[in-house]
C-alpha cells in the first residue's frame, strides 16, 4: 500500500468559460518487452502513467473569465507497473492532496 506524497496543499482550480472550476486528469500506458532468463521469451509489462493537473487556461481578451495571476500550470504525476485499479487507489489519493474534491468539472 502507498501513501501520499508531501503535505495536503489544495490548488486554485483554473475556471473554464462557464467560471466552473476544472480539475484534469491523464491516463496513459506503454509496453515494456521483457527477456527470460538465458535469452528465452518473457511476457511483456504494461506500465502505467497517471497525472492530475492544472493547465493554465488559453483564453480570447473577449472571454468573461479571467484566470488569477499565478500562471503557471501544476500537475501531479503517478506511475507504476501494476494493474489499474492499484494505479487508481494511487492516483485518488494523491488527487485528494491536492483538492481536486473541490473542483466543480473532472475532465479526463
Amino acid at each position: 500500500m502507498v501513501g501520499t506524497f508531501g503535505f495536503a496543499r489544495p490548488w486554485e482550480w483554473y475556471r473554464d468559460a462557464r467560471g466552473r472550476s476544472c480539475a484534469y486528469l491523464s491516463l496513459d500506458l506503454t509496453g515494456v518487452r521483457q527477456q527470460a532468463k538465458n535469452g528465452g521469451r518473457a511476457e511483456g509489462r504494461m506500465p502505467y502513467v497517471a497525472m492530475v493537473y492544472n493547465p493554465v487556461p488559453e483564453l480570447s481578451e473577449d472571454s468573461p473569465y479571467q484566470p488569477p495571476p499565478r500562471r503557471h500550470a501544476s500537475a501531479l504525476l503517478v506511475g507504476a507497473v501494476t494493474d489499474l485499479d492499484e494505479l487508481g487507489g494511487q492516483l485518488r489519493k494523491q488527487a485528494g492532496q491536492v483538492g481536486m474534491d473541490r473542483a466543480e468539472v473532472w475532465i479526463a
